[in-house]
């Protein structure tokens, strides 16, 4: 018997007398119909020529009814494209031998391709029978499935999940996709055990587990399950968290020997959720942060207001010769505690982010050796100054006062974590972050101590108002206002520290792009006549009205006061031809002073305005006196500032 595969077609498209020679039109192969296999009987004649003599209706249907059409044609000339038919026919008829063979088979009258088992049989010395058992639809069924396995195999190799088969009771890889391969971190892991290959999840009780399954066949899930994995033999450990269903793989005779694992890594999505938890506690934090500074901001604005009041008639009571010394002296004190008490609500404004803010250029490294100069007696004798100013010409755009505040309060903190003494150190750098994506440089301001250090629990509340450690000797404002000032310098802080090691504090300011205003020299203030300049002052503090009032008309000016921006304008109708300068207070009721200064500005667009405040209650105030080139006097003032920021303002008009 001999076995081969071959495609053949018939050349012929039409049929072929049945009265050709050497043919038994006569025979009946009726019983032959009946099978269903496709039936071809071929005859030899008396001239030697091998021809068709019957085909069945198994056969026609195999051929689309063309077959019939086709009795009496030769065999050379049905297969002349296929001599081992041909031969295989002729060596049956020669020797008897049945002989078997699988082929592809294409008809040439319908194109179509067909896989056939063909048998040959001898029934005479003339006569072959061969029958065709088609296989094309097991076929074609097989191909579909190796195509299918194939599908599923590439879809578990390229699946973004850990799938794998593991074979008991050592839990040996079986099969392991591309995905499982590089969590483990490599390649020849098959016929490996689990516990070779993932020592550390072994030890989690990854073993157990599969026993488990392997035992009882129920499956094990978790959610976000924690799992130490070792991404390379010579790299460290790391927590990854996993989606695990683990089953048992029953085989067909009910025994369980290997389980089916299917992982997926959420790591990324555990990392979100807590990312989202810790964003909505600092957002919690931010709306607290707000709601205070909203609370501090009213309360410094009305203490402004009332330290303005006692610096000013404490500066008229100073200024009467016939005053005591020993009432001096306690005029001088009670000063002194109203500039204190003014350091405070500026810490205050700060922390709300409502002060008036006049950013100008800065060379940091110059302001920082001027600040320098005043930190030393405020540290003491115990405890070194050390400055390395390396910024390199860098400038940045802030009020020169904040700077002043944020090293002051840095200063303040780090003396008070060394009563016995110790080392502060300033350092100033260029910070470029564009390996971290920042596209702005920076200027990096460094206050390092060796102090005590701040502990894990008072850590996250550092910045919080109002919280200190230092008991009754600390406001809890000094570093909620370095905060709120670096924030609004579109900064950030950072705080290394170590209990008993000591603190530094990192802030980064943005480096000013030479678009910011530049604060122009003071013209010197000349000595003016009394009576020289009448004034239209806008107050709605009665208090802080009468003493203004009181201290220009001192210095020789005519002043009109009014209580507010629409009674303001009520007398510059009366006396516009006569008012010289405006000074008006920004936060009043009716009208504000900058709503004041843009009605006046239109009936006379060069009247000098002097703005008063120590607060703003809204954006647009703050920015509308944020120019430094815009005449400001900040609340609480004394005398003096007060009359020379009048004079200031008029020279700068004439």
């Amino acid at each position: 018997m001999s076995t081969s595969a071959h495609a053949y077609r018939f050349p012929h498209a039409g049929p072929v007398s049945t009265s050709q020679p050497g043919v038994d039109a006569d025979r009946s192969y009726d019983l032959l119909d009946a099978i269903p296999s496709a039936v071809y009987v071929w005859r030899r004649g008396s001239d030697g020529t091998i021809r068709l003599a019957f085909a069945n209706a198994a056969a026609d249907r195999e051929t689309r009814g063309r077959v019939r059409q086709l009795i009496g044609a030769a065999l050379d000339e049905l297969y002349a494209d296929g001599p081992e038919i041909v031969a295989a026919i002729v060596a049956t008829l020669d020797d008897g031998t049945l002989r078997e063979m699988e082929h592809e088979y294409r008809f040439r009258s319908t194109g179509v391709l067909r896989w056939f088992r063909t048998t040959f049989m001898r029934t005479s010395a003339q006569e072959v029978v061969i029958l065709n058992d088609d296989l094309t639809e097991p076929r074609l069924a097989a191909t579909q499935l190796e195509a299918s396995e194939s599908r599923f195999r590439d879809l578990l190799e390229r699946a973004p999940a850990i799938i794998c088969t593991l074979r008991a009771p050592d839990h040996v890889y079986e099969m392991a996709n591309e995905e499982c391969r590089r969590i483990i971190g490599r390649d020849d892991i098959i016929g490996r055990r689990v516990a070779d290959l993932l020592p550390e999840i072994a030890e989690q009780g990854l073993l157990s587990i599969l026993d488990e399954v392997i035992a009882t066949g129920e499956p094990f899930v978790a959610h976000a399950m924690p799992v130490i994995l070792r991404p390379a033999p010579d790299e460290e450990p790391v927590e990854r968290h996993l989606n695990v269903v683990v089953q048992a793989i029953e085989e067909a005779d009910g025994t369980r020997t290997r389980t089916f694992t299917h992982a997926v890594d959420v790591t990324g999505l555990v990392t979100a959720g807590r990312d989202q938890h810790r964003l909505e506690a600092q957002l919690r934090e931010s709306q607290k942060m707000q709601a205070i500074g909203r609370l501090a901001g009213g309360v410094a604005h009305d203490f402004n207001n009332l330290l303005s009041t006692i610096l000013g008639y404490a500066d008229l009571a100073l200024l009467d010769p016939s005053a005591s010394t020993s009432v001096r002296n306690e005029v001088e004190q009670i000063r002194r505690g109203a500039q204190r008490a003014a350091q405070l609500t500026r810490q205050l404004l700060a922390f709300g982010g409502r002060q008036i803010r006049r950013p100008t250029r800065i060379y940091i490294d110059d302001a920082v050796r001027d600040a320098s100069r005043l930190l030393t007696p405020l540290l003491g004798e115990r405890i070194e100054l050390t400055l390395h100013a390396d910024a390199g010409g860098a400038v940045v755009c802030m009020d020169p006062g904040e700077l002043d505040q944020i090293l002051l309060n840095l200063a303040v903190n780090a003396r008070d974590a060394m009563p016995q003494g110790g080392n502060v150190a300033i350092v100033t750098s260029r910070y470029d972050g564009s390996a971290a994506g920042e596209a702005t440089e920076h200027v990096l301001l460094s206050v390092s101590d060796t102090g005590s250090g701040i502990d894990a629990e008072a850590m996250p509340h550092i910045f919080e108002p109002f919280f200190t450690t230092k008991g009754k000797a600390g406001t809890g404002l000094g570093l909620s206002t370095v905060y709120g000032i670096v924030e609004q310098n579109q900064g950030r802080i950072e705080v290394d520290t170590r209990v008993g090691a000591g603190t530094r504090f990192r802030v980064y300011l943005p480096i000013a792009t030479g678009d910011e205003p530049v604060k122009e020299s003071p013209a010197p203030v000349r000595q003016m006549p009394p009576t020289s300049a009448n004034v239209l002052l806008a107050e709605d503090e009665a208090g802080v009205r009468a003493l203004a009032r009181r201290v220009l008309e001192r210095a020789g000016f005519h002043v009109f006061d009014a209580r507010h921006g629409a009674d303001a304008v009520r007398v510059w109708e009366q006396h516009a031809d006569e008012i010289d300068i405006v000074v008006t207070d920004l936060v009043m009721p009716e009208m504000g002073g900058r709503a004041l200064a843009e009605r006046l500005r239109e009936m006379r667009p060069g009247l000098p305005i002097l703005f008063m405040s120590g607060y703003a209650d809204d954006d647009q105030t703050r920015e509308g006196v944020s120019d430094v080139r815009v005449a400001f006097l900040a609340k609480p003032f004394t005398t003096a500032t007060l009359v020379n920021s009048v004079r200031e303002a008029l020279q700068r008009r004439r």
